[in-house]
This record gives C-alpha cells, sequence and structure tokens, in this order.
C-alpha cells in the first residue's frame, strides 16, 4: 500500500486514491465514450481535498451525505438522502486535451471539474484554481 501524508486527512482508505488518482488516471488513456461509459451510475461523495496555503486539507464531512447519479439520458441528480436538485451534465475535453471536465448546468462546485478515474472512484479535481478535489465512489453501475 502506498501511503502519502495530507494535513488532515480523516481517513487513510482514501489516501492510495487520493495520492495516485493522476497516475491511474492517465495509464486508462481514456476517450470520449469511454469517460462517459466510467460516468453514467450512481456515486456517494466521500472525500474533499481542498489547497491551502498550508497544504493540502481533506475532510471527509463537508459534504457528507450527497450522492449523485450519473444518468445515460444527460440527466444528473443530485440526492443528500432525498432528491435535492435533477441538473444535466456533458463532458467537455479539459484544456491541453489531457482529459475531460465534467460540466453540469446550472454549475456545482462539487461536480465541476477536471476528472480522474481509478478503480471505482472518481474525482473532479479544482484545488489547481482555488476551489477543491471532490472524490466520488460508484455505489451502482447502472442509471437509465
Amino acid at each position: 500500500m502506498i501511503s502519502a501524508m495530507f494535513i488532515g486527512c480523516e481517513d487513510d482508505r482514501f489516501t492510495p486514491y487520493i495520492a495516485n488518482i493522476d497516475d491511474c488516471h492517465f495509464s486508462l488513456d481514456l476517450d470520449s465514450v469511454e469517460t462517459v461509459n466510467r460516468l453514467i451510475g450512481t456515486w456517494k461523495w466521500v472525500y474533499e481535498d481542498q489547497l491551502t496555503l498550508n497544504g493540502y486539507v481533506g475532510t471527509t464531512t463537508s459534504h457528507l451525505g450527497l450522492s449523485i447519479q450519473i444518468k445515460s439520458n444527460g440527466e444528473l441528480v443530485i440526492y443528500n438522502n432525498e432528491v435535492v436538485e435533477v441538473t444535466t451534465w456533458t463532458i467537455k475535453p479539459e484544456a491541453g486535451g489531457s482529459a475531460w471536465i465534467l460540466n453540469t448546468h446550472p454549475f456545482h462546485g462539487y461536480t465541476y471539474g477536471p476528472l480522474r478515474f481509478c478503480d471505482d472512484y472518481f474525482a473532479v479535481r479544482n484545488s489547481l484554481t482555488d476551489a477543491s478535489d471532490d472524490y466520488y465512489q460508484k455505489v451502482d453501475e447502472t442509471a437509465g
């Protein structure tokens, strides 16, 4: 098991994914179809990592109870123990063409950003643009 130090990391279960998600993701070399196919399903929010002046600060509580269902018909359903909102989603190329960005309308910071996949996790990586990296774990493969 690979480990890394993160200021405030409350749950070591996610450390290997946080530390290696870029390497893991880029080894997959996903095109747009493969990216969409991986996104379809229900995901629970599990972790947030924010880049601060003191380094990364992680938490497993900031969006506790949040889950999203990404449907093949372009709908994205946001839950927090019940349906909070139904929105739409698309992907677009990340600047430089190295990956894809999940884009929702209306905008939600915890779902917008460059996508990274590793095993049954995905992250939206906004920490380099003054936001946070949010990590999700797949709980269901199907979403009509």
